[in-house]
């Protein structure tokens, strides 16, 4: 139990002090999903007509829509988390 606590503590302190440069490419990916999600949204909304068409391209902007905010929030708890870790980190 002890060997599986310390390894885990190490895979997460490696995890959490990537660089922040990646781990905000992870973010602003994740904004560029999530606005693009939106932006198909609104538009689906405002130039096709109510058809078996549009609810599936707003499905698709939906989906998107998920994904980049899943990947954003992922990204930017990394990066608190990871601000943490350098904080308290005994070097």
């Amino acid at each position: 139990m002890v060997k599986f606590y310390k390894r885990l503590t190490k895979t997460l302190h490696s995890y959490y002090s990537a660089p922040l440069v990646q781990v905000f490419y992870a973010f602003r990916g994740g904004l560029i999903y999530f606005f693009v999600g939106m932006m198909t949204v609104y538009l689906a909304g405002q130039s096709m007509t109510p058809s078996l068409e549009q609810d599936l391209v707003v499905l698709l902007g939906l989906l998107l829509t998920i994904v980049g905010f899943f990947i954003a929030m992922m990204a930017y708890m990394r990066l608190i988390i990871g601000r943490f870790v350098q904080f308290f980190s005994k070097k």
